[in-house]
């Protein structure tokens, strides 16, 4: 923005127009850059038009007419009672922080600890898949039989389909087919439709999976589509595969093959790991014997590679096998075998939920349980063999053979006992049984203790029991919790710890796919509290897990409503710190959205008034959202995002530097850009042993992104700036400081002599 420029009128712009929200959910400003593998594409089919009220295909059923009237008035109801506003940027902050500080807090990476902040590893479900990474799943690969009829298919017509059920390794064998055919292999979004997958621009050679596509909703002419993708991939030279877990509308068998996939037998999957991790081949077969004389029945493919990794790291078969999470699934089917009291049912169900709390707090609430059940609940199903003492011994629930533990923590103030299961893994085989056999009324009763355990604060625990009961029931978990918590039926705790949720199925197997799904329909909701829960959903680890939907997602709903942009600006940020921390390299995505609509909104004028108006808010929103980036913390260290990310990626410093220079030239945020640059080259010495050297190259690109007339102004109003915030202190200016500003105005100075 130029000084001749107006200065923008501070004020809450209207909703914006049609075409516009168009245009701003269009995937062109995100997907101009080849080395994302296209993956933008998303955003457009995810938002097609569909008739007002009517549902989409992967929505639940519709509630009766009169349910849905109680719903509406039960939601008028409560915003009138309400006397505090929507959230706003600051709970982003607030949930981000609070989800990642208790996972760092137990002293490893999301994916890796037990509890609340444990669980399955982490897995970047989109994106381009490393040479290593491919290699290594093609190595150690089981081919079953059906895999050669699907890679005659993919070699002939180079666009397959592989169906089957989860758990049959679908998602391995596809990248094994790719691996034979493709140069290179990118994962694509979910969440595209055949329509966009008939759109896309193919490259040669390259190798494009799409794992565990969504259904399409209203889709008629399918082998119309189908065949309109088979011609676009063909005629590339590229190449496709999809797997689905739903069966495909046969038709589409016209134009694309849709092969049946199988699992491999253990034996073969078992041979295959330990083969292709070196596992020596005279051994192999005897290993292999070995193991499966003592397998436990039904063992994932996922633990059997597990098993294969444990033995190979040098762990004995027999302490490999007891590690196994089907040993602890043997040990819960015996407890229940045994025909536990209710009491003891109590006790395990609420542990679920509350693992990791204190003694103290699990008895209060494990008695709200109980009277909750007692509701819900005929009596003779809830009567114990003896008569509950709720002064007994603490001692009698955790000695024996039975289930639960308690665990001593050292705080800083002192110590606290925890309850726990004393197997991690137990939690996810006790809510299998307990959905396997408890009733209707009994999961009622349950969720209504839920709901009050979330009114009074939202709970990582609460989240985490809720990820693995979805593994048992997704539906249940959808309709019961998620689609009531996320439009706050129990308030803003509950939207919090609806993400939460999400973002713990994005680590359990196969779940990631439904939990992208759910925020998008969130996000095209029309109630506003479910659009702000989906923005808190983007922000973290379904970011990280789909980085290019959920940008695409965040700055839709930024520029869209203007009841949620400002919370979608602090999104944005929130993402890209976290991407910086969490995947570095998917981070750039953040960068190169912010530069180009940068340059799109923030200089020039619309041919009508509207049009201005409309430029106008545009332009507030994109600056709002670049300031907020720049100024962003890191989720681990609390220093400045970018200039952490810059460290490792130096070759990202022209776009950094163009945001900033932007945010800098815009006059309403001129003051906050210079005191958050400010404090982030006093953060690079913490940052670089090497910081005035990386200060002066950010100089230099600061002062190619500036215009000339604006350098030697943005130097004067920076140490202006720099001088008011250390009056009353004894120190000079910072050395990173002026090796910036030095360079500045040795380029500026070379620049007048020319």
């Amino acid at each position: 923005m130029t000084d001749a420029e107006p200065e923008p009128e501070r004020r809450e712009g209207p909703a914006t127009p049609p075409h516009v929200q168009e245009e701003a959910a269009q995937p062109a400003d995100t997907a101009e850059v080849p080395d994302d593998g296209g993956l933008a594409d998303a955003v457009d089919d995810t938002d097609r038009t569909r008739p007002a009220g009517a549902p989409e295909a992967t929505d639940p059923p519709a509630e009766p007419r009169a349910e849905q009237e109680k719903v509406a008035g039960g939601r008028e109801r409560r915003r009138d009672r309400e006397t505090q506003d929507r959230p706003t940027g600051a709970n982003v902050n607030h949930v981000v922080n609070n989800f990642y500080s208790q996972v760092y807090a137990s002293g490893s990476t999301f994916g890796t600890a037990g509890g609340p902040g444990g669980g399955e590893g982490r897995r970047r479900e989109t994106g381009r898949l490393g040479e290593g990474e491919v290699a290594a799943v093609a190595s150690r690969y089981a081919r079953p039989d059906c895999f050669a009829e699907a890679l005659a298919v993919l070699r002939e017509r180079r666009v397959v389909v592989v169906e089957g059920q989860p758990g049959t390794g679908r998602r391995a064998g596809a990248i094994s087919l790719l691996h034979e055919v493709a140069r290179d292999l990118l994962v694509l979004s979910p969440m595209l439709t055949l329509r966009a997958l008939a759109k896309r621009e193919y490259e040669a050679g390259v190798g494009y999976l799409v794992v565990d596509r969504l259904p399409d909703g209203d889709l008629t002419d399918v082998d119309f589509t189908w065949a309109n993708v088979l011609d676009q991939v063909r005629d590339a030279g590229a190449y496709l595969v999809v797997t689905s877990a739903a069966v495909a509308v046969r038709a589409a068998n016209r134009a694309v093959r849709h092969v049946t996939w199988e699992r491999p037998p253990d034996a073969d999957v078992l041979r295959a790991q330990l083969v292709g991790r070196g596992h020596p081949r005279s051994d192999v077969d005897a290993m292999v014997a070995r193991l499966l004389a003592e397998l436990p029945e039904e063992c994932t493919l996922a633990r059997l590679v597990e098993l294969a990794g444990l033995i190979q790291a040098g762990v004995a078969p027999e302490k490999a096998l007891t590690q196994l999470d089907e040993s602890a699934g043997r040990e819960v089917r015996s407890w229940f075998a045994e025909r536990p009291s209710p009491d003891e049912i109590l006790e395990v169900t609420a542990l679920c939920f509350l693992e990791g709390t204190d003694v103290r707090t699990f008895e209060t609430l494990l008695e709200r349980l109980r009277l909750s059940v007692a509701k819900r609940m005929p009596k003779k199903e809830t009567e114990s063999e003896a008569p509950t003492d709720v002064f007994g011994d603490r001692g009698a629930r955790v000695e024996g053979g039975g289930l639960i533990g308690v665990r001593d923590l050292q705080l800083r103030t002192g110590n606290t006992r925890v309850m726990v299961f004393k197997d991690e893994a137990y939690v996810r085989f006790v809510l299998d049984e307990l959905w396997r056999s408890r009733s209707v009324a009994f999961w009622d009763a349950v969720r209504d203790w839920l709901d009050g355990v979330i009114r009074e604060g939202d709970s990582l625990h609460v989240a985490y029991g809720l990820s693995w009961l979805a593994c048992a029931s997704v539906d249940e978990v959808e309709r019961s919790y998620l689609e009531r918590w996320s439009w706050g039926e129990v308030g803003g705790y509950g939207q919090y710890t609806a993400t939460y949720v999400l973002w713990h199925m994005c680590c359990r197997d196969g779940l990631a796919p439904i939990a992208l799904q759910t925020a998008v329909r969130w996000a095209n909701d029309r109630d506003a509290d479910r659009r702000w829960t989906a923005i808190l959903a983007f922000s973290g680890e379904l970011g990280i897990s789909y980085p290019i939907d959920a940008v695409n997602r965040l700055w839709q709903l930024t520029t869209q409503r203007d009841d949620v942009s400002g919370s979608g600006c602090a999104a944005l940020a929130c993402l890209f710190a976290i991407l910086a921390d969490e995947t570095d390299e998917d981070a750039k995505v953040v960068l190169r959205l912010l530069d180009r609509t940068m340059k799109k909104f923030a200089t020039g004028s619309g041919g009508d008034r509207t049009q201005t108006k409309d430029r106008i808010r545009l332009r507030d929103l994109t600056m709002t959202a670049a300031l907020a980036l720049v100024s962003f913390p890191s989720t681990r260290t609390n220093r400045p995002a970018i200039f952490e990310f810059l460290h490792r990626h130096p070759e990202r410093i022209q776009v950094a530097a163009r945001i900033w220079a932007g945010v800098i030239r815009y006059r309403p945020h001129r003051r906050e850009a210079l005191v958050a640059l400010r404090r982030a080259l006093h953060a690079l010495r913490e940052i670089s042993e090497k910081a005035r050297e990386e200060a002066r190259a950010f100089g230099i690109a600061l002062n190619d992104a500036l215009p000339p007339h604006e350098r030697l102004r943005f130097k004067e109003h920076f140490l202006m700036i720099d001088e008011q915030l250390r009056r009353g202190k004894k120190e000079s200016p910072a050395e990173v400081l002026l090796a910036c500003l030095e360079a500045i105005s040795e380029t500026t100075m070379l620049e007048g002599v020319k």
